[in-house]
């Protein structure tokens, strides 16, 4: 397994939170979910580590 580097150390602990609020409102909004569903969803995929929730769409 590939070893992770949590987004807050790459990023700066504020920008990253901009980066997980924005990737919120982008699911909120393309699933029809309540906010803070979607809030807890980009934060699961931002501690898990996936990149998926930070690749620009058709970039992977």
């Amino acid at each position: 397994m590939t070893a992770t580097t949590r987004l807050d150390v790459i990023l700066g602990p504020e920008r990253a939170a901009q980066v997980i609020q924005d990737l919120a409102r982008d699911l909120a909004y393309r699933n029809g979910l309540p906010e803070a569903a979607a809030l807890r969803l980009a934060c699961e995929r931002a501690a898990d580590g996936d990149p998926l929730s930070l690749a620009a769409p058709g970039r992977v």
